[in-house]
Parts: C-alpha cells; structure tokens; sequence
C-alpha cells in the first residue's frame, strides 16, 4: 500500500508541475507578445512561485527515477544536463533516452523554441 501511496504521489506532483509549466508558458507567449496586461502578470506571479517550488520538489524525488543524486535545484536543469552527455552510455543514455522523450512530448511543445535547448 505505502508503495501505492508514493507512487501515487509521485504522479500528482509531476501532473502538477507539468500544469504549472503549461500555463505559465501561456503567460509567457502573452508578455512576449505584448498582450499580457499588468493585472494578469500579477496574478500570473504565484503560479510562477507554485511552479518552481514543484519544479523543486519534483527534482528531489525524482532521484529513484534517474537512478543519480540531484546536483541542479530544478528539474529542468537535470534534463539539459543529461541532453548535454556525448556519447552516454550505460545509465547515462538511459537517462538521455528519457530526458529526450520528457521534453519532446511535455516541454518543447509548450515553449516557442522549445523549452530543452540541447541535443545531446
């Protein structure tokens, strides 16, 4: 049950922060267009601070999934560090293989330009 209970977890934290990226990328397109008023920005700001304190958590337990320690703060930040690996092998191009699928199927697509910059 506990394992449930943590996997279940798991999943609603990164469900949750999946969200949180989608809508402050919309936020985001908007200021960039110019068309994000003040009042919107405003209230766009704790989205902003409930989605990297997630971001944080997500990247803490997440460690089982990596099989790796965190070294960055974010998520995000442990994704364009395992796209940056040349030649992985091992777990190292396992973790690549995932961070690859991660921002081409949840981030990328969310983010004009696209959120993973590296190729690996």
């Amino acid at each position: 049950m506990l394992i449930l209970n943590v996997a279940g977890f798991y999943l609603g934290l990164m469900y949750a922060t999946w969200l949180l990226f989608v809508a402050i990328m919309g936020f985001r397109a908007a200021k960039l267009s110019g068309k994000l008023s003040k009042p919107v920005f405003v209230l766009a700001l704790p989205a902003l601070a409930v989605g990297v304190l997630l971001d944080f958590l997500l990247q803490m337990v997440s460690t089982p999934i990596w099989l790796d320690p965190p070294r960055e703060l974010l998520l995000t930040l442990r994704l364009d560090r395992y796209l940056s690996i040349t030649n992985p092998t091992g777990l190292n191009a396992y973790r690549q293989r995932v961070a690859k699928w991660v921002c081409s199927n949840m981030l990328d697509v969310f983010e004009s330009g696209g959120h993973c910059h590296k190729d690996g």
